[in-house]
């Protein structure tokens, strides 16, 4: 595996893991924790826009199965 393919496999599970840890955060709170005044919020639109940066993970996961099977283009 590429360094580049052991970057952008972390960067898919950091923000998946991310997202899903906030959104659980966020629904014990209610909607309080969509204020701008609550630190939380700030995070969670953070990692709700890390998901449309590049690399976005229907890259991620193409990238990863070539290099899996040794696929060039």
């Amino acid at each position: 595996m590429r360094i580049d393919d052991e970057i952008a496999t972390l960067t898919h599970s950091q923000v998946g893991t991310d997202s899903g840890g906030l959104a659980i955060g966020l629904e014990l709170i209610g909607n309080p924790g969509l204020s701008k005044k609550n630190p939380l919020e700030r995070h969670y639109r953070d990692v709700l826009c890390s998901r449309i940066h590049t690399p976005q993970n229907d890259a991620i996961c193409l990238s990863l199965g070539k290099s899996a099977l040794k696929i060039t283009t």
